[in-house]
């Protein structure tokens, strides 16, 4: 298979069975990926300058993934998101205008996944 795109997917979940099995399907199509077992984890690393899309849980320990969203956006950065919820439907609109491409709700379906990560790389 022909990879997809130089861009890395970062994944930031707290659930390492989440992120192992994201990874393991993004990865079988070629698309790079980094991940991170929080917000600040990711925060206090230095993310490589090549992501394409974020893929942020909404629950996690800490800074949500909501809050990051909006920390991001709040300091220019506007790559991408896709965020993921078990439970988070009602804060939709919030995702919206914090700027997330998707809200899509766990378990995550392997084909939703990839058609949502590949619209959020066809607006890099």
């Amino acid at each position: 298979m022909a990879r997809e795109t130089g861009k890395r997917i970062c994944i930031i979940d707290d659930d390492a069975d989440v992120r192992n099995s994201v990874r393991a399907l993004l990865e079988s199509y070629e698309f790079p990926t980094i991940d991170f077992p929080s917000a600040t984890d990711f925060l206090a690393a230095t993310p490589p300058a090549d992501i394409g899309c974020f893929l942020l849980d909404l629950q996690m320990p800490g800074m949500t993934g909501l809050e990051l969203l909006e920390h991001l956006r709040s300091t220019g950065v506007d790559t991408p998101a896709i965020m993921v919820t078990a439970n988070g439907q009602r804060l939709a609109h919030r995702f919206v205008r914090a700027g997330a491409l998707a809200v899509l709700r766990k378990p995550i379906g392997d084909v939703e996944l990839l058609h949502w990560i590949r619209k959020a790389l066809a607006d890099v």
